[in-house]
């Protein structure tokens, strides 16, 4: 989830209660309140990105893709080695589903054609959080094929340890992985 502090009307200084966000929708990029028991409540904030359009329309041309989320976001609240972000931001994993040719998902009876892909992208820190970099470079998870035939490289969590994001994936829907990645290669994936 994503942490934010609100304040109280009239106060512009965002000192106040904290509050539990969590991301909906990556297209448009849609953060939702969590009540005190941990369900969805009401959009706080809703926000095309041009960062985003731009984005699908380099990799998919005119075929528009849906995005997916996956895992919380990780907070970074210092510079990084060659990532050109001021801190405070946060880093997450997106994925999209589609043919290898780029095309739409399409099913062979029972088979699915489709090929996951992953990558990070970056987020601001504070309201309405938008999403300001999105990576070219595909991070380097190895698929697995599906009951359903399809590959699948599919994000679950991410954690910060030290010097590393480690990035637990699975792997065709039946084997578990896991991604090492030092931080100074962060700006390999996020180009």
């Amino acid at each position: 989830g994503v942490r934010s502090s609100t304040g109280t009307a009239g106060d512009e200084s965002g000192e106040g209660k904290e509050q539990l966000l969590v991301e909906e929708s990556m297209d448009p990029h849609i953060v939702l309140s969590l009540d005190d028991d941990f369900l969805a409540g009401e959009v706080v904030y809703n926000s095309t990105s041009p960062v985003v359009e731009e984005w699908i329309r380099k990799k998919f041309g005119s075929n528009k893709t849906r995005l997916h989320g996956g895992v919380a976001p990780v907070l970074f609240t210092e510079a990084l080695p060659g990532v050109e972000l001021p801190p405070p931001f946060y880093i997450s994993i997106l994925h999209t589903r589609h043919l290898p040719s780029g095309g739409t998902v399409r099913r062979h009876g029972d088979w699915d054609l489709s090929v996951y892909e992953n990558y990070l992208f970056a987020f601001e820190a504070k309201p309405p959080f938008a999403i300001v970099k999105v990576g070219q470079k595909l991070l380097p998870l190895v698929p697995g094929r599906s009951v359903f035939y399809c590959l699948v490289a599919f994000p679950t969590q991410m954690l910060r340890l030290g010097d590393e994001l480690m990035i637990l994936y699975g792997a065709g829907d039946a084997t578990s992985r896991t991604l090492r990645l030092p931080l100074q290669r962060l700006q390999e994936f996020l180009e």
